[in-house]
């Protein structure tokens, strides 16, 4: 219930419980309410000391990627996403930050393809409302899309741009209402 503050206390506690069968979920949690507190190079020291213990754990490497994404760090995100689903590639939160990553950066194709794979994977995932929300603004090129792509750094190459040319254009946003 928002209350960040009392959560990091509680959770301190379960961590000094003998039994530490729900260890890795209390870091889990303490690694995001001090995130959610914008203590965002705690949260980065949490979750690297609970990954020397929960090497594997994905949920505590897409919570740490999520705070590089915070910090603007989205190299370092990109980097922990792409990880994730090399060992795990129907992991669709991971697909859903990686588009976040890849929109970001501008790049409208990339970020698409990221998005459906989530839509494929969890069609009725806790993100999809959000995904169909967005893949609409990407087809119909809203000023949000706009002021992305204005602000990027790099150009779409190769296909890349072909792809992204037909997207902007909104040839793709009557061609998808046309089939439906």
């Amino acid at each position: 219930d928002k209350d960040y503050h009392g959560a990091v206390k509680t959770v301190r506690q379960g961590l000094t419980l003998e039994d530490d069968s729900h260890e890795l979920d209390f870091y889990v949690l303490l690694g995001s309410s001090i995130d959610d507190l914008e203590e965002v190079e705690n949260a980065l020291k949490v979750y690297d000391s609970a990954l020397l213990k929960y090497p594997n754990s994905q949920l505590l490497q897409l919570n740490k990627g999520i705070t590089y994404m915070r910090l603007k760090k989205i190299d370092e995100a990109e980097d922990l996403f792409q990880q994730l689903l090399l060992r795990n590639p129907f992991y669709s939160s991971a697909h859903f930050r990686l588009g976040q990553c890849a929109l970001q950066r501008g790049q409208l194709v990339q970020a698409m393809m990221c998005f459906y794979t989530y839509l494929i994977n969890y069609p009725d995932g806790p993100q999809s409302s959000l995904i169909i929300k967005l893949m609409g603004n990407l087809s119909k090129n809203t000023d949000d899309v706009k002021e992305v792509v204005n602000k990027r750094t790099e150009q779409p190459s190769g296909n890349y741009a072909m792809v992204e040319q037909i997207i902007v254009s909104g040839s793709l946003h009557v061609y998808v209402s046309e089939s439906l």
